[in-house]
């Protein structure tokens, strides 16, 4: 039996007047709080870098194993690490070893990610705005934090480790995003080509959105120009509009996405989000996913994680003085490989620079957040799930924590 989705006009008609409706709606109904952690009271306010000081970071080394009745094999090998530079720079690189015959080239390089960033964030009761500027090959196109829509988006894929084109975003990627506490915003992102890729400008995306919860229902629209899903990633955005309708029961939120932009096919996308429980901490520890063709269970196991130039724990006599709260993410969807890492720094409280102070990290566990499903057609049939698209993000929230020795 086949459930048909709804047809909606090949035209935004229908998209914009939905989209003036969930606008209406919040001066209707009550929002409720909003995810990830919510900032304190005492959030520091105007423009910030949220530094953690230079020299200060974050190193790890993984590897991943496939299993399936007939096979078991170990493969991606990663290096991973993130060091603060100046106020708002931060360098990041991940390394892997060249997938391939373990004799032959046991740990020849490769480099998934490697670039320079440099951001900087303004908030106020009213607005939060939040610009960013990397400079190298980059795998994970969202900030200042990825909304329900964004994590539908289609994960660079692994043509490349097997001989074929390069699949990330090469050159300058300049993001911008100004969020109104009504839900409306814009968002901006373009590209400057470099490299060894062909050179050009273009830009990515670019939309007005709004996005609010109204008690357990979450709503999300976007009109504008919109980051394209067909390969190669990167091509100029295609005008069009999307909408996003969750629901939150117990500890998992559940929703559907549909998406019509000029030249591509129409999109619908189904998303389970989850919360940090036993049962996706365990799934998050190890990155666990199952994929087909060829079908398999994949795992990335961490091997090494440390965070440097920070302390263990506070000094005796010290009084916590300010925090910087951040989460780091990866996702991941072809037969399950990791290639990408970022960590999104969210708000500040208190002194969080100046000398004499001494930075303790808290990381809470990793946990799987959510299975994103998007696929180019309007019915949930064998085709749907034949060329669906399936991104899972890995999340882990820490806490940079800050404290002064009365006296010093």
């Amino acid at each position: 039996m086949e459930f048909k989705i709804e047809r909606i006009s090949k035209y935004l008609g229908p998209t914009i007047a939905l989209f003036c409706m969930m606008v209406g709606g919040r001066f209707l109904l009550r929002a409720a709080a909003q995810e990830p952690p919510k900032p304190p009271p005492n959030q520091n306010r105007g423009w910030q870098t949220y530094s953690i000081g230079a020299g200060r970071g974050n190193l790890s080394v993984s590897i991943g194993a496939v299993a399936w009745a007939n096979k078991f094999h170990i493969r991606n090998l990663i290096f991973g690490g993130t060091v603060d530079l100046w106020p708002g720079a931060r360098y990041h690189l991940l390394a892997r070893r060249r997938e391939g015959n373990w004799s032959r080239m046991p740990f020849h390089p490769d480099i998934d990610e490697s670039y320079l960033e440099q951001s900087g964030y303004y908030s106020s009761p009213g607005w939060n705005i939040a610009l960013d500027l990397k400079i190298g090959r980059v795998r994970y196109l969202q900030f200042p934090y990825p909304d329900a829509i964004s994590d539908f988006d289609q994960v660079p894929g692994i043509s490349d480790l097997t001989g074929g084109p390069s699949t990330d975003y090469r050159g300058a990627l300049f993001t911008f995003e100004a969020a109104n506490r009504s839900g409306l915003g814009f968002h901006f992102g373009g590209i400057d080509w470099g490299f060894d890729h062909p050179s050009g400008i273009n830009a990515v995306e670019w939309y007005l959105f709004f996005r609010h919860d109204y008690g357990i229902f979450h709503l999300e629209g976007r009109l504008g120009a919109l980051a394209n899903r067909m390969a190669p990633l990167g091509q100029p955005a295609r005008e069009g509009g999307s909408i996003y309708a969750g629901v939150r029961l117990g500890d998992f939120t559940i929703g559907a996405l549909y998406e019509k932009k000029r030249l591509e096919p129409t999109y619908t996308g189904v998303m389970v989000q989850f919360r940090s429980t036993a049962i996706t901490r365990a799934l998050g520890a190890v990155s666990f996913d199952y994929f087909r063709q060829p079908a398999g269970f994949g795992v990335q196991v961490p091997v090494y994680k440390t965070n440097f130039g920070s302390d263990r724990k506070p000094p005796a006599g010290s009084t916590l003085v300010g925090e910087i709260a951040a989460v780091r993410m990866h996702t991941y969807w072809q037969q399950g490989f990791v290639r990408n890492s970022y960590e999104h720094r969210l708000w500040s409280w208190g002194r969080t620079s100046g000398p004499g102070l001494h930075l303790v990290v808290k990381e809470l566990p990793a946990y799987l957040q959510l299975e994103a499903l998007v696929s180019p057609h309007t019915s949930l049939n064998r085709a749907w799930f034949r060329d669906r698209q399936g991104p899972a993000q890995i999340a882990q929230e820490v806490f940079y924590q800050f404290y002064a020795v009365k006296g010093k």
